[in-house]
């Protein structure tokens, strides 16, 4: 293997702003916001001395279903793939390059906080990001982790649309956490979690020259297709009482309270079964505790 003659070093550039204020009435308010770039990640190429040979072809792409995804007008696309050239099964060569283009991620948070001296509160946070970057298809370290080098960088089949959001990229994220305290030894609390989908690509898998090759059909979320959002409602009820030296308290806790049966995650190959549940967001469950302290 090689090291490209004009191989740069990586280089990471940051910018980050924030303020918070304090006793903005009865909040506490926080906002911040970051821009992070990485040029020249290190990457991996077949070294012109060990490329394997291959022919540029073309795959007919059905589409997906339109759930999620632009779907193309008429039905389908065409998809440039490579076919492995007959005679080119000797040794291969990696060279050590630098991407082509750099990563980028962006993001946005903010927050307001009510001080603790009601008999309610309310707290409220939220943020929106965006990373970007490119990685090949499949589960290989360089797929989500910018820096680490694997060799499946250099397959061309695999470098198809893989400029993308990468997959821990969903987008927007808040939580809403409510509390009422309305007698001094009962509580109730509730919290509403919400969660952008996971980005995803839909893939074909094309019957190539050197077998089976998996094909991303479309870039990971960008702008779409994503698995769906994720959004639960859990609420708590606490009651505390003396009896005698002895403390008892009793809870009930219901999460999912809407028995929301969203799916989280869902079968991405192309055909008729794209986009099937895979995981499910979990039923609606009921927790009761009594605990006693003497």
């Amino acid at each position: 293997h090689r090291v490209d003659d004009n191989l740069a070093r990586p280089m990471d550039q940051s910018f980050a702003i924030g303020t918070q204020i304090k006793s903005l009435g009865a909040y506490d308010f926080t906002i911040s916001g970051t821009a992070h770039w990485l040029l020249n990640r290190y990457t991996v190429r077949y070294a012109p001395e060990g490329e394997p040979s291959y022919s540029e072809t073309t795959v007919a792409d059905p589409g997906g279903d339109g759930l999620g995804e632009t779907k193309v007008e008429g039905g389908g696309q065409l998809l440039t793939a490579y076919d492995r050239n007959p005679g080119g099964e000797g040794e291969e060569l990696y060279m050590l390059t630098n991407a082509s283009r750099a990563d980028l991620f962006l993001g946005f948070a903010l927050e307001f906080k009510m001080h603790r001296d009601s008999w309610w509160f309310v707290d409220f946070a939220g943020a929106a990001y965006m990373s970007m970057g490119s990685a090949p298809f499949g589960m290989f370290p360089d797929r989500n982790d910018p820096g680490i080098v694997h060799e499946s960088s250099a397959d061309p089949n695999a470098r198809l649309s893989k400029r993308g959001r990468y997959d821990p990229c969903r987008a927007f994220a808040a939580h809403l956490y409510m509390g009422f305290v309305p007698l001094e030894d009962l509580e109730l609390v509730s919290i509403i979690r919400y969660r952008d989908g996971q980005p995803m690509t839909r893939y074909l898998i094309a019957d190539l020259a050197q077998g089976p090759t998996p094909l991303m059909a479309v870039a990971r979320g960008e702008p779409m297709p994503r698995h769906t959002f994720h959004m639960t409602w859990d609420v708590r009820v606490a009651y505390e009482l003396m009896i005698a030296d002895s403390e008892l308290k009793v809870s009930l806790d219901i999460y999912n309270l809407l028995g929301s049966s969203t799916e989280i995650l869902e079968y991405n190959l192309t055909g008729d079964q794209f986009r099937r549940s895979l995981e499910m967001v979990p039923n609606r469950a009921i927790s009761l505790a009594l605990e006693l302290t003497w």
